[in-house]
């Protein structure tokens, strides 16, 4: 018989994993530990659902402890920042394509052309994680 994790073996795990780049879950079948980046891929029903962060999860545990409250609460933030996030990466799309468009069709504008390197250069620095 597996003797139980103490809540430090625990903490340990999820540190080890977190050091990797991976984000640690509970699930049915016990720890989960996903790459962060490929956990945030997913569409905010997933992220919630890993997470027992649904809605209708968490109403199930209204009592007496009002912890549910900001469970609620994270749930109602995580989706909200899905959703920027998308929007986001979609004007990333939408400028990305803008700017292919402007290289190929310029009409030898120099001042164009440096305003869109400058952008396409801003761009690849926000999708790499560089600050702007």
């Amino acid at each position: 018989m597996s003797k139980e994790k103490t809540p430090k073996e625990w903490l340990d795990k999820i540190q080890e994993e977190h050091n990797k780049g991976n984000v640690c879950f509970l699930t049915y079948e016990g720890l989960m530990a996903m790459p962060l980046k490929d956990f945030i891929n997913q569409p905010a029903d997933g992220i919630l659902y890993d997470l027992n962060r649904l809605p209708e999860v968490v109403a199930s545990w209204i009592n007496g402890d009002k912890k549910w409250v900001n469970d609620y609460a994270v749930g109602m933030t995580i989706r909200y920042l899905k959703e920027q996030n998308d929007s986001l990466h979609e004007m990333l799309e939408v400028s990305e394509e803008a700017l292919d468009y402007y290289r190929r069709y310029q009409d030898k504008d120099k001042q164009v052309s440096w305003k869109a390197k400058q952008a396409l250069d801003k761009i690849n620095k926000i999708k790499s994680g560089e600050t702007t």
